[in-house]
């Protein structure tokens, strides 16, 4: 599994100098669901409330540079189907807003710590976010005093909106999306004018297990069990003599690249339901349980 793309949309308060709020539809398909809304503010107010089919987004991180704020919320398991996103100020402001969806997100931590940077009259808003695998999509949304144009889009990034305001004075909003990698992960702009702007990083983070060990030694047992629509990788065990397993998982499961591992007198059982993949089968060419034996894997 990997983290997609879903969806983006935008929205901008126009020419209105008096508006507080702002609502847009924004359409969720799919599963493992994370919706992120980046707000792109002209001056200093804050968002006291954003709301996708009226559930409240939680805030991940706010970064301001005088003229150029920018905010971050994110929903997780959003409803699917077209709904509204809701921002609310309270005071009059100016600003641009903008959802992104992604699906096969993990749901209990999607994201990994938010990376912020400021720049004071310049033209090159951007950062970098330390990626951790490729399974992964690194997001970066930035705010822009006035309306300057973007030139150039860094390497590998994909400019998911582009929104500006029409009354003076301006605020530029943009977000963006680029392959995570293991270590850093550069997002970088050249916009037309040298101003204030502010940006915020993010790595959404694939649904799934983590790397996992174990081990029984002699006369021990071990029992590995996933539920509906887990995903464990690397998953390792091992058995001395005498030393038992038993690899279960129920419908929907994926166990990868699972390394079997025995000496002289060590047993494993690997069970399943419709559905299981598991890299056992390639291995032993069937789905059984197997011995290991002086000669090999017995049946």
């Amino acid at each position: 599994m990997v983290v997609a793309l879903d969806a983006a949309s935008t929205a901008n308060t126009g020419t209105s100098t008096t508006s507080t709020s702002l609502t847009f539809a924004h359409t969720c398909t799919g599963s493992n669901l994370v919706l992120f809304v980046a707000v792109s503010i002209r001056g200093t107010n804050a968002v006291s409330s954003v709301t996708y089919n009226s559930v409240a987004l939680t805030n991940m991180s706010t970064i301001g540079a005088s003229d150029a704020r920018t905010e971050l919320w994110r929903l997780i398991n959003p409803a699917t189907g077209a709904n509204n996103v809701i921002v609310d100020f309270g005071t009059a402001t100016r600003f641009v807003a903008g959802a992104i969806s992604f699906t096969g997100a993990n749901q209990t931590d999607p994201d990994g710590t938010p990376v912020t940077a400021t720049g004071l009259l310049t033209n090159s808003p951007g950062g970098s976010v330390t990626g951790v695998s490729t399974d992964n999509i690194i997001l970066g949304v930035f705010a822009a005093e006035g309306a300057p144009t973007i030139t150039v889009e860094g390497t590998g990034q994909t400019s998911r909106w582009i929104g500006v305001t029409n009354a003076a004075p301006n605020i530029r909003g943009h977000g963006c999306t680029e392959a995570s990698a293991v270590g850093a992960v550069a997002i970088t702009h050249t916009i037309s004018a040298s101003v204030d702007w502010s940006w915020i990083g993010v790595e959404v983070l694939v649904a799934g297990g983590t790397d996992v060990t174990v081990a029984a030694t002699v006369g021990g047992g071990s029992t590995w069990q996933g539920a509906a629509g887990a995903a464990q990788t690397g998953a390792v065990v091992t058995a001395t003599v005498g030393g038992g397993f038993t690899m279960q998982g129920v419908a929907g499961a994926v166990a990868i690249d699972a390394t079997p591992l025995a000496t002289a007198g060590g047993g494993m059982t690997f069970q399943g339901q419709a559905g299981i993949v598991m890299d056992a089968l390639a291995l032993f060419g069937r789905a059984a349980s197997m011995f290991y034996t002086a000669t090999g894997w017995r049946r």
